[in-house]
């Protein structure tokens, strides 16, 4: 029968988000619930991604890159800055991915325990 978590692995349990609710025109921040499963200490370089529900392959934005040490067990790690989407406009829906950054334009999508990867929808109205 197949497995419904992964094997060890840096999961993606939940994210935060700074103002909350979030709105049009504010910076964003972010606070990532990780889980390391596989008993070593990680270190990654890693940004909060942000796309329009209808392109997930070009980010409307993204934070500054942040790096991590992530010991095994939970933890939260926080964005390197902030996100913000201009003030001028009607309600947006957007959703939230965080990406390991592996190099210039090489950014591998951090998955839930399910093996997906994970993404958080938002809506930022004025």
């Amino acid at each position: 029968t197949p497995s419904s978590t992964l094997g060890p692995g840096v999961y993606v349990t939940g994210l935060e988000i700074d103002p909350s609710p979030p709105h049009r025109g504010q910076n964003l921040g972010f606070r990532v619930q990780i889980l390391n499963t596989g008993g070593a200490l990680e270190s990654y370089r890693w940004a909060i991604y942000l796309f329009r529900p209808t392109d997930l392959r070009h980010p409307l934005g993204e934070t500054p890159v942040a790096t991590a040490n992530i010991p095994s067990g939970s933890l939260i790690i926080v964005s390197n800055g902030t996100w913000k989407l201009s003030a001028n406009g009607p309600c947006e829906d957007v959703i939230v991915q965080v990406g390991r950054v592996d190099g210039p334009g090489l950014t591998t999508w951090l998955t839930q325990r399910e093996g997906r990867t994970f993404q958080q929808a938002l809506t930022l109205c004025p």
